[in-house]
């Protein structure tokens, strides 16, 4: 009678240790998928910034490709300065008596330069309408391209395909142009740096300020001469397409080139713990061009 109710009272604490055994290893299991569930979360939260990042920079290395937006700013800073030299040589062979070769030469000069003036200035919109097209579609391409490797369905773990918000170009905040403050004309020079807004000092170099009309102070002032923002080389060093704070980003003025592009992506997740599982991640990256090089 002793040893069956001792066998008894055996087998009801192997059976409580069973039970517990069992519950624990349960607990574990579920705190090991929450667990597994919250890092997968990370993973794809990180995954998506990449994602933009990657965008962003697609379409800001398409801006200045062939550092196209720096040489038209760098043709610009010298057409301005031919239209005032070509005015200067005019002013001086009219004035000069017994010279009507001279007079009518000059004139010839003067028109042809503010023509070329006129037509680079067709070409800048031109290249403007083009960079932004072309930006765009390299970033919309690099978006389908990684898109479709997104959507997961898993017991614990269910991710959509990733959506677009906007993919947009603009500028880096407080930027300046590329193009280097010319010399060689003293006066225009003087009248230039006299005249706020129309020279952006940074030393050693002064730059052109970008995103308003630098007009010449003569009777061609009307003339357009207006140069988009773009990083300048430093040490003969061209900077290459990088990342910044999307805060930095701001919209171009209109009419004038981007040097920056902005991107913003949704992405739904849902872990399947709970009705309230479900959540939005939205990331934002913003990437600037390629700097301006050199004057070849």
């Amino acid at each position: 009678m002793y040893k069956q109710s001792k066998t008894s009272s055996h087998r009801k604490q192997t059976g409580n240790v069973l039970i517990l055994v069992c519950m624990s290893m349960t607990l574990l299991a579920f705190l090991l998928v929450i667990a597994y569930s919250f890092a997968a979360v990370y993973f794809v939260h990180n995954r998506l910034q990449s994602s933009a990042d990657e965008i962003a920079l697609a379409g800001a290395r398409k801006l200045n490709q062939f550092n196209r937006l720096g040489q038209m700013n760098d043709m610009i800073a010298r057409s301005r300065q031919l239209v005032y030299s070509s005015r200067k040589q005019y002013e001086d062979a009219a004035g000069a008596a017994n010279n009507p070769l001279a007079e009518k030469l000059a004139q010839q000069l003067i028109n042809e330069a503010r023509d070329s003036a006129q037509e680079l200035e067709t070409e800048r919109r031109y290249l403007t309408g083009l960079v932004v097209a072309e930006s765009g579609q390299a970033m919309q391409n690099k978006f389908n391209q990684i898109k479709g490797s997104y959507a997961m369905v898993l017991p614990w773990l269910v991710v959509e395909t990733p959506q677009v918000v906007s993919l947009t170009s603009g500028k880096v905040s407080g930027m300046q142009s590329n193009a280097q403050e010319l010399e060689g004309f003293d006066e225009l020079v003087k009248k230039d740096r006299a005249e706020s807004g129309k020279v952006y000092s940074a030393k050693p170099v002064n730059l052109y300020c970008a995103e308003r009309p630098v007009s010449l102070p003569t009777v061609d002032s009307q003339l357009p001469f207006n140069f988009s923002p773009l990083a300048a080389p430093v040490t003969n060093d061209m900077a290459p397409a990088r990342l910044f704070l999307s805060n930095k980003f701001e919209k171009s003025s209109t009419g004038y080139a981007p040097c920056a592009t902005k991107v913003d992506l949704v992405l739904k997740v849902a872990t399947g713990l709970g009705p309230k599982s479900q959540a939005g991640f939205n990331v934002s990256s913003a990437a600037s061009a390629t700097g301006g090089g050199l004057w070849q």
